[in-house]
């Protein structure tokens, strides 16, 4: 994904981090993206990646969130096509909305994406598009 991201985009900059550590950037930003990122976090995680991106992002700067939405008492190991094995979180819009308000963000759009899964498994994705 990255060569892929660098080839499009040679003149910006990217780094692969664990997303629990982007507290550690120095800079700031316009944007950031966290593209399919809170399914991999705790609830705890999750609201600490948004006030992490709340204090990195400049006036007006713009958060892409994506996960899939579910019971969070659904959460649990799944294994991709590798067979590696990974714990999947579930979160609820409803609840994400309220923490992303606690931090001032302004939802944009919100809208969901059809995934088809290997074995004919359709999976909605939520996107949401927020403003500081």
């Amino acid at each position: 994904m990255i060569q892929l991201a660098k080839k499009n985009n040679p003149i910006a900059e990217f780094e692969i981090m664990d997303g629990r550590k982007i507290h550690l950037l120095k800079d700031s930003f316009d944007a950031i993206v966290c593209g399919f990122c809170i399914p991999y976090f705790s609830n705890k995680d999750c609201i600490k990646l948004i006030n992490d991106c709340n204090n990195l992002l400049n006036n007006s700067g713009i958060l892409y969130l994506s996960f899939v939405e579910g019971d969070p008492s659904n959460s649990g190991f799944i294994s991709g096509s590798s067979g590696a094995r990974t714990y999947f979180y579930y979160h609820q819009l409803k609840s994400l909305k309220k923490v992303l308000k606690n931090y001032s963000f302004k939802i944009i759009d919100i809208f969901h994406k059809n995934y088809k899964k290997p074995n004919n498994i359709n999976e909605i994705h939520t996107i949401i598009i927020l403003k500081k």
